[in-house]
């Protein structure tokens, strides 16, 4: 099943400098164009941290085309329910950093993300999942909520268009992109009310995939 999800609420630093227009928008994407392939894409291993990923627990898959690359984690879950489960089970967070780097003389942008996983709820039970991300030494962090309402008992698989565009320092040839992640339930456990969001049994995995642009300098 897959749902289409604006961002539910959209938070920017001071700093942040946001592409205002649909006229920035398209310069950013004419400069991209369709098919700019760098030469040399190298990642190394993702450092994580967090209550929801385990050190190990995450992997980092790219496309054949460089034009996304997903965030696999193996053990990000959320439950409530009745006692021994407690609000720690309930609220989880993850901090992955990925140093990537690439020919010199370009510079990509996250565009959207969608987030795949499978979720399980009770009637009465709400969950959300929030996801930010920002490149070191870049100006803008984009920030955005997805919602989860029960009665529901299925895969899902969620797409956010923020509308600030992050681009990674230009001209460089790496880049280090740090993702946080927050998925969480209400009402917390221990509760007569059962909710689970995470792994699904089918791909074994709680995955985000995060879409890029390339452009020249």
């Amino acid at each position: 099943m897959r749902f289409t999800a604006a961002p539910l609420f959209f938070a920017v630093l001071a700093a942040a400098v946001p592409l205002e227009t649909s006229e920035d928008v398209a310069f950013l994407e004419s400069r991209a164009g369709p098919a700019i392939d760098p030469h040399l894409f190298i990642i190394d291993t993702p450092v994580t941290s967090g209550t929801g990923c385990p050190r190990g627990s995450a992997s980092v898959v790219f496309d054949k085309d460089f034009q996304a690359f997903t965030v696999n984690f193996d053990k990000y879950q959320v439950q409530t329910g009745p006692a021994p489960l407690t609000g720690a089970d309930s609220v989880k967070n993850c901090k992955v950093t990925l140093l990537v780097g690439f020919d010199k003389g370009y510079t990509f942008s996250v565009l959207t993300t969608d987030l795949e996983g499978f979720a399980s709820l009770e009637p009465g039970v709400t969950g959300k999942a929030i996801t930010e991300f920002s490149f070191t030494g870049g100006s803008g962090k984009p920030k955005w909520q997805l919602n989860f309402n029960g009665p529901f008992d299925d895969t899902f698989d969620l797409t956010a268009d923020p509308n600030l565009i992050v681009s990674s320092p230009c001209g460089a040839g790496t880049a280090t992109l740090n993702i946080n992640t927050q998925v969480a339930l209400n009402p917390l456990a221990p509760s007569s009310k059962k909710g689970l969001i995470g792994v699904s049994d089918l791909q074994g995995f709680l995955r985000q995939k995060f879409h890029i642009k390339w452009a020249k300098c």
